[in-house]
């Protein structure tokens, strides 16, 4: 039961549900508190047979175990990446796979409820002082989110200045779409909070990129495609490029082969001709009748003396 601001609320439990070994936790859970955190008070009546049990404030739900819950105090202190109440809401790291590509991150955001998407500009290798545009739209037909930027921390209503709020209830034919532009540099992060303040479900798509790979005519973003290449893809291409240069470096040797083969071909043909050349040359030199060679003049004698045989060696007649 409760009244009409609801500032004060009251829970029955029946007698018949008061038996022994029954324990009650009860739950104090704020929505829609611009300014945080709001104090309370628990006040236990009814007719106890024996003194009331003290009662103990816990974290709700152990913090869901992404968080820790102090000695003192009754909330949950979540761990990076989570928040909620009960730290049972893991903040969104989808941008950085669309990062300057056309795809978007697509969320529903229920009734008064957050989303929260976080952009590690390390992760998506920002390296010197850049502009990252945030685009967003309400795809569906009922609900109204509404749109905070952060820097280092979660956006709430309390901790972000209402002039922060990019709220496109003005827009026109039923769409509701902007975005940021906003300048970052190596190492930061950025909150993205989105809220709907409708009791019907809000759907959305978020789309990031670098300013100058975005195009935006009036609140219509147009993201040109930026492809990164992967590790496969970057040892594909060098594996092509050392085969495009050993196919020319081949041809290259080729060429030079070839060509010494032609310089040596043609340095032959001309010693050749040359040398045939200085041969013609030194014949026609010399006259007709200096070649012609004359009969040699061989004066021969011949001495005949007359043998006579020896006596004893002719015989008598």
């Amino acid at each position: 039961k409760a009244d009409m601001i609801n500032t004060v609320e009251m829970v029955d439990i029946e007698a018949e549900s008061l038996q022994d070994g029954v324990n009650f936790k009860a739950y104090v859970i704020g929505s829609n508190v611009p300014i945080s955190p709001q104090r309370f008070s628990l006040v236990v009546s009814g007719a106890f047979v024996s003194s009331p049990s003290q009662c103990r404030s816990t974290c709700p739900y152990n913090c869901s175990g992404h968080g820790s819950c102090g000695e003192r105090a009754s909330w949950c202190t979540c761990d990076e990446g989570y928040t909620g109440f009960a730290c049972q809401q893991q903040v969104r790291s989808g941008l950085h796979d669309v990062f300057n590509t056309p795809d978007s991150l697509n969320l529903t955001v229920f009734p008064y409820e957050w989303e929260y998407v976080v952009i590690d500009t390390a992760q998506i290798g920002i390296n010197s002082p850049s502009h990252l545009v945030i685009v967003f739209e309400n795809t569906g037909e009922v609900g109204d989110p509404d749109y905070f930027l952060s820097k280092d921390n979660l956006p709430t209503l309390h901790s972000v200045s209402m002039l922060n709020n990019t709220d496109c209830d003005d827009c026109t034919n039923g769409t509701t779409k902007g975005f940021f532009n906003v300048s970052v540099t190596h190492g930061e992060k950025l909150y993205l909070g989105i809220r709907n303040v409708e009791t019907t479900t809000a759907s959305l798509s978020l789309r990031l990129a670098l300013s100058e790979n975005v195009e935006c005519i009036g609140l219509d973003c147009v993201i040109r495609v930026v492809h990164e290449s992967s590790e496969e893809e970057e040892e594909e291409e060098q594996n092509r490029v050392v085969a495009e240069l050993s196919n020319w470096g081949a041809a290259l040797i080729a060429v030079f082969i070839t060509l010494a083969v032609t310089i040596t071909a043609a340095f032959v043909i001309v010693t050749l001709r040359d040398r045939r050349k200085r041969a013609n040359d030194a014949l026609s030199s010399v006259s007709p009748s200096s070649r012609k060679v004359e009969p040699s003049h061989i004066n021969a004698s011949l001495d005949v003396e007359p043998i006579t045989p020896p006596l004893n060696s002719i015989g008598r007649p």
